[in-house]
């Protein structure tokens, strides 16, 4: 059975003490509803999550599937686990995780605790990310480094975070574009 449909028998809780905390603020620059993840300590390199790594191994078996076989889990819906796993892997805030989902956290809770799968929106959203994820990976060499690029307000973005874009398609146009740009040294 495939990682993508297989279901977690218990929920681990981080082994490291340590934890980086994202602020989250509306900017002013930003439209409303739009936010900008700051890091709020230092940036030193610290472990994933225990959910993190599993994030990361979805998403590479996820890029290894024809579009046939991902339309498919986004039109049955990917189980819910992986709304933790994406927000173990991007150290997302509640207030995150439902504007990426389109969703509230109870709805993502009662999903979880019911094992409902993710509808079609929530599971487009999720390939979207695990596709743009791994191709940031690739670039800097390194899940950490990705998912920290990822929550990171970036200029060539208009100051917008990857995964914020990854809400929309052409959101996404924008974030592979720059991704091109920086492993092939181009213009954005």
């Amino acid at each position: 059975m495939s990682i993508i449909n297989k279901q977690r028998d218990a929920e681990k809780t981080p082994a490291s003490g340590k934890r980086v905390k994202k602020v989250v603020t509306p900017d002013r620059g930003l439209k409303t509803g739009e936010f900008k993840v700051m890091e709020a300590m230092s940036t030193r390199y610290l472990p994933l999550n225990e959910s993190a790594p599993s994030f990361w191994l979805f998403a590479n078996e996820l890029r290894g599937q024809s579009e046939g076989e991902r339309l498919k889990h986004i039109q049955t819906g990917f189980p819910p686990h992986w709304v933790r796993a994406i927000r173990d892997a991007f150290k997302l805030s509640n207030d995150l995780l439902e504007a990426l989902f389109s969703a509230s956290m109870s709805t993502l809770e009662r999903r979880q605790k019911q094992q409902q799968p993710l509808d079609s929106i929530a599971s487009e959203r999720l390939d979207r990310v695990a596709m743009i994820a791994t191709q940031a990976a690739d670039i800097f060499e390194a899940p950490e480094k990705a998912s920290r690029w990822m929550v990171t307000a970036n200029a060539a973005l208009g100051e917008q975070t990857p995964l914020h874009l990854c809400e929309t398609e052409i959101g996404a146009k924008q974030v592979r574009r720059v991704l091109v740009a920086l492993e092939y040294g181009g213009v954005v």
